[in-house]
């Protein structure tokens, strides 16, 4: 068990250098992130899960101030509004479960602080799977969410019950980046699924849970069957088909132009394996050319090119 100051074993983690990849709590102080970001690689390219309930905000348990904070050392905010759990996740796997926010009294790292505990765990598959989707339901904060929430904390600052309620989100989340393949490739995938081949690294074992999570993959099934799964699910994903609508109706693109189009029509999630877009767009490509025969990619030059051929 981790005692107080619970604060004191992230720090210890951080200076390790294991990195901290995922922070879910429902209270986030932008105090508390500091001191976790003045360890180690700090908060550099983490995510974080918040709360943000209105009473959270009024009450200043949590602060709008994370999202600049998180922001400009390139990592991202988002918000499940249901969410109790405490959970620091590291790039090793292990993650800390604990009763302490990220505040400085939950984590000791103010005087009084709270009597907090914890434990580390290592994270399994099915542990993956039940974060993967809580962060698939999650929603990214940008300047426009955080600008509603400023303005509704200075609104509602005198105390008033019932709150109005905050809408954060205007529009309602249809395509994710969350839909894209992870895995390099669909055999690749089934061979991992069926045990024909072991993932390289913690990297790949997570992005195989992030695909049999994204399609809804079953156990105990064929080559075949599993192929057939994945074919059908991938092919009409609304990612999928409005992207290969886009190139059928254009007839080729650049890769700058694909990299645009996911840019401007999909909506970040956070993810259980890093991300960068190029390396993910590639993989797209692979799984388009492989499951439509009317989709190839060849590399004239500098860039990559993928058409529709009639």
């Amino acid at each position: 068990m981790i005692w107080p100051p619970v604060g004191g074993a992230l720090e210890e983690r951080l200076r390790a250098g294991d990195r901290l990849t995922l922070i879910i709590a429902p209270f986030v102080k932008v105090d508390a992130l500091r001191r976790l970001d003045d360890c180690g690689d700090g908060l550099r390219g983490s995510s974080i899960v918040a709360r943000w309930r209105e009473a959270d905000l009024i009450a200043g348990v949590s602060d709008a101030e994370a999202f600049p904070f998180i922001r400009d050392r390139g990592g991202a905010l988002y918000v499940h509004r249901e969410i109790h759990l405490k959970l620091f996740v590291f790039e090793s796997g292990s993650a800390l479960s604990t009763s302490a926010n990220v505040t400085g009294r939950g984590l000791g790292f103010v005087s009084p602080g709270n009597i907090e505990a914890g434990n580390w765990v290592d994270l399994g598959m099915t542990d993956w799977e039940r974060i993967y989707a809580l962060l698939e339901e999650s929603r990214r904060v940008g300047e426009t969410e955080l600008q509603k929430a400023l303005d509704y904390v200075q609104l509602n600052s005198r105390p008033q019950s019932p709150l109005p309620a905050l809408d954060l989100f205007m529009a309602s989340k249809e395509m994710t980046i969350a839909a894209l393949p992870a895995v390099s490739s669909p055999n690749r995938l089934i061979d991992l699924c069926l045990g024909a081949a072991r993932a390289e690294s913690p990297e790949e074992a997570r992005m195989k849970i992030h695909d049999v999570v994204l399609y809804h993959l079953e156990a105990c099934v064929t080559r075949e069957q599993l192929l057939e799964q994945i074919a059908d699910r991938f092919k009409n994903s609304p990612f999928v088909s409005a992207f290969v609508a886009f190139l059928r109706s254009r007839g080729q693109l650049r890769f700058g132009e694909a990299n645009d189009w996911i840019y401007h029509n999909c909506e970040d999630v956070p993810l259980p394996y890093r991300w960068e877009i190029k390396s993910n767009t590639r993989v797209l490509y692979d799984w388009l050319a492989y499951f439509f025969q009317e989709i190839a990619w060849h590399r004239p030059r500098h860039s990559q090119v993928i058409s529709w051929r009639n």
